[in-house]
Order: C-alpha cells, then structure tokens, then sequence
C-alpha cells in the first residue's frame, strides 16, 4: 500500500492543522476530513493500521 507524505517545510499545514509533535501523521478520507491520527511513531505496515486504512478508503 502507497500513500503520499507531505513534506512541509514553511509549516503552514503544521499550522492549519495544529501539529504539535513530528512525527504526526493523519488519515483523511475522500471528502478530506480527517478520521484519524496518531501522535509519534506508527506502525503503519501492521495488520490494524492497514484494516483502519482500507475501511476509511471504502467510505463513501
């Protein structure tokens, strides 16, 4: 599985979207709200983490 990752190097999305730590990371579903995230390290490759993922791509 393949998912952009935002580098934002003026930290202007940091800001819109009060980021508080690196790493952060979010899940944003089609519409672009977001329906997740985790502060800090994630294992993103896990069996959970990758169920989450494809239950919100499934969303409508």
């Amino acid at each position: 599985m393949t998912y952009p990752i935002l580098l934002d190097p003026e930290l202007t999305v940091a800001q819109q979207y009060g980021l508080r730590a690196t790493p952060t990371s979010y899940l944003i579903d089609k519409e672009g709200n977001v329906v997740g995230g985790t502060i800090g390290p994630k294992q993103w490759d896990s069996e959970a983490a990758q169920q989450l993922i494809l239950q919100v791509a499934k969303r409508r």
